[in-house]
Formats: structure tokens, sequence, C-alpha cells
């Protein structure tokens, strides 16, 4: 038995992926499966994938189930660019309008709400549609678009209130935040140890392999792909941290409190399992 590998299709987790020798994880058994967050998300909490990047909050619903993979994320200390709130009126202005949201993301969804209510005291009405932001701003106040969709709604906004969400949560807090792990389902850490180091390993040396290249070849693919100019998909990438250390782990913690306390955890996450594979 190989493993069953999720990979979120968007822009921000790519140079996890960029570099992979897709065609010798191929030959070796693995199995890539890529999807929205959303989707991946429900996949591997289903057992259907055995390791993926999911959304951070996705880890907390789970946690008694997964471990993380160590010292890889997708997080910002400040901006992320691709998380990005679009409004007719300035934030503060906000209170008893209604914001059109993607479903795309839970972590952006319930990182918008935390915000509003615990920094800005804000009573705010939601609903859901697709990631289209001049039919969600025709009938509502502000608009929420998540990864490539901000990206090229970003490029051309008007008179638009524009906010971005890491940017917002570092002025409030300080800290930075995380938006995706790589998550392992426990069963796998005891049964499929050996897999699971050549997982890692090559998304270590993706990682490695994209930043040397200071993440050239990945942005001219996504300027390709997408539209943009290579120069803004090229500091896009520098400005995200591809790895998770102490106080990315305060950051996170601190949103799963705040997250607990607004209602949208039964359960209040105090520590996160990190694999060890000195020891698994």
């Amino acid at each position: 038995m190989t493993l069953r590998i999720g990979e979120i299709e968007y822009a921000n987790i790519q140079p996890f992926f960029h570099k992979l020798n897709r065609k010798q994880l191929g030959s070796q058994g693995f199995e890539l499966i890529t999807n929205v967050p959303s989707r991946i998300n429900e996949e591997l909490a289903a057992g259907r994938l055995d390791v993926a990047g999911i959304s951070s909050f996705s880890y907390a619903e789970h946690a008694d189930e997964y471990s993380i993979l160590p010292d890889i994320s997708v997080s910002s200390k400040g901006e992320v660019r691709s998380l990005l709130l679009f409004s007719k009126v300035p934030i503060e202005k906000l209170n008893e309008k209604t914001i059109a949201l993607t479903a795309s993301s839970a972590t952006t969804i319930h990182l918008l709400k935390i915000m509003l209510h615990f920094f800005y005291d804000l009573q705010v009405q939601y609903v859901t549609m697709k990631p289209q932001l001049h039919s969600m701003l025709d009938h509502h106040d502000a608009a929420l678009l998540i990864g490539d969709d901000a990206i090229r709604a970003a490029r051309k906004t008007g008179d638009l209130h524009v906010y971005d969400l890491g940017e917002l949560w570092y002025q409030h807090t300080g800290l930075p935040m995380t938006y995706a792990l790589f998550a392992v389902r426990k069963e796998v850490l005891h049964t499929q140890t050996n897999p699971l180091e050549t997982v890692y390993q090559s998304l270590l040396d993706s990682r490695e392999q994209t930043k040397e290249d200071n993440y050239r070849q990945l942005a001219e693919h996504f300027s390709l792909k997408q539209g943009g100019t290579f120069h803004f998909w090229q500091s896009y990438f520098q400005n995200l941290w591809y790895h998770f250390n102490e106080e990315n782990m305060r950051g996170l913690l601190y949103y799963y409190k705040l997250a607990y306390e607004y209602g949208f955890l039964s359960k209040s996450i105090h520590s996160i399992s990190v694999w060890n594979k000195i020891h698994s």
C-alpha cells in the first residue's frame, strides 16, 4: 500500500508541488489528487486521502485524527494578497451590512468573521455565493474572495475598499496567520512510515528548489496561466512563509482560541500534534 496525497489547486501552496518528481512518485505507487481546499479537507477526513495540504481550520476540526508534517505551512506575517475583502464602504461601516462569501475555504471565512466580531465589534449578515465579484456586489455590501479568484479580482477594483485579511490579522494581533498545513492521518504514522518519509522529503525538496530559483519558474507559469505580471507573481510567492515555527504555532493557536470562543469549534485546541519522524 502506498500513499494518496491531496494537493490544493491554489497557487499559494504550489512551491511544495512545483518541483515534485511526479513521474517518479507515480512509478512508486503514490497517487496525487488535486482539488479545491474544501474537497481536499473532506477527502482527508473521510480517509480517502492519507496525507494532504489542508486548511488550518480543518486540522482543528480533526485534531484527534491528524498530525502535521513539521516545518511546512502556507503562512504570512502581514499581507497575503489572496484573501481579500472587497467593500463598498470602509470596514468600520459594515455594521448591519451583508457580506457575500465564497464557500471554498472555511479557514478564511472564519478568519473574517472572527476579526469583524472581536476586532471591529460588527454585526454582519453573511450569504454564500459563487466567487464572482460583480454579481456578489450587485446585491451585497462587500464580498470575500479567496485564492486565485481574489488575485484576479484585485487587478481592477475601481473605487472599492480592499482589505487583505492577513494584513488585518497582523495589525490586530502582531502574529502571523497560517492558512494551510500538511496533515497526515495518525493511523498512517504507524503503518506507512517509509512512504511518508518519501513524501515529506519530496515536499521539502520542492520547496527548497523553488526558493533557490527565487520563484522564477513558478512566477512565469502563473503569469502565463492566470495573467498578471511576472513581478507580481514572484513577489507574491516571496511574501509568503513556507515554514512552521514557534511564532506560527502561537498565531495559529490564538486563531483556534478565538474560533472556539466564537463557536466555530466544538472544543478548544491547546496544542498541535507534529509528526516526529525519528520516533514514529
